[in-house]
């Protein structure tokens, strides 16, 4: 199961690298989404499953970087939160 975890996150990582990969990713559900599927992954035994789930919540974060993020601010400090239980 945790090698299904990983490869989903290392997909989702690549999905920022195309204009339609972005544009799906700008919906604000799917946002909250995977905001969450990253949370939950950092709490991962797996230390590889909560590395890809860092660098897919960073390329979120750089992608759209000039968007508000007030609807997910509360997402945001959830997986802040569980990062720094992990650290």
């Amino acid at each position: 199961m945790q090698n299904y975890h990983q490869m989903s996150l290392k997909l989702l990582a690549n999905v920022f690298a195309t204009p339609k990969g972005r544009a799906s990713m700008s919906d604000p559900e799917r946002a909250k989404s995977l905001i969450e599927f990253c949370t939950k992954s950092f709490n991962s035994c797996n230390h590889k499953v909560a590395f890809h789930a860092a660098i897919v919540l960073f390329n979120y974060l750089l992608a759209f970087e000039s968007l508000n993020k007030r609807s997910i601010l509360t997402l945001l400090e959830q997986a802040v939160q569980a990062i720094d239980q992990v650290l």
